[in-house]
């Protein structure tokens, strides 16, 4: 996969954290096609895409990204 959609940081135990806090506090995560919190991760370093912010901001990201 081109390192352009692999992102920067890591899914376990950097993205997870923030997509919960960001989801409880009534905003979105997602990786411009799902949720992060559903992915699963395929190693402990696995990379992947993040966007992060409120649920509208998140919907339209998603809606562009289509």
């Amino acid at each position: 996969m081109n390192s352009l959609f692999t992102g920067k940081l890591r899914l376990a135990y950097e993205f997870n954290p923030i997509a919960f806090i960001a989801e409880q506090s009534g905003g979105k995560a997602s990786n411009g096609f799902n949720r992060i919190l559903d992915l699963k991760p395929d190693s402990l370093h696995q990379h992947c895409p993040f966007y992060v912010g409120s649920r509208r901001m998140v919907e339209r990201l998603k809606e562009m990204m289509l």
